[in-house]
């Protein structure tokens, strides 16, 4: 994975097995690229020892967003995502009347963070009753 499709807080897994929060990203030209924290840890790695954690419905619903039959609603603040989920990928798209011009298929969990920030300017957090 390259630094460059991360953000501070992203939820990645570090070494294919823990669930770790990116903390920071510096230049690999000066040392380990990206800083994780897991377990209490904050350790600084290759980039090649983090790779994207499988989106699925259950980190949907960690993040608060509401099954609505092939679609999950996330209401922050005023503003309300909605995703399509089919055949275990999340599909967003610009719409234009009834048709769908252009979607994107959101594989991992720091893409949706990512998308989510980008729409709102506010974080994904997983929801207190969810940890």
């Amino acid at each position: 994975m390259k630094a460059n499709e991360l953000r501070i807080g992203n939820f990645v897994l570090y070494q294919e097995y823990y669930i770790a929060t990116v903390h920071g990203i510096t230049d690999p030209d000066y040392g380990n690229g990206i800083h994780v924290h897991y377990d209490n840890v904050c350790i600084g790695c290759e980039h090649g020892l983090i790779s994207g954690i499988p989106l699925t419905e259950e980190w949907l619903r960690k993040f608060g967003f509401e099954d609505n039959d092939y679609t999950f609603d996330l209401y922050i603040g005023h503003r309300k995502i909605s995703f399509t989920w089919f055949s275990r990928v999340v599909s967003t798209g610009v719409r234009s009347g009834f048709k769908c011009q252009k979607y994107k298929h959101i594989k991992y969990v720091h893409q949706l963070q990512n998308l989510c920030f980008a729409l709102t300017g506010e974080e994904l957090t997983i929801k207190e009753e969810q940890q």
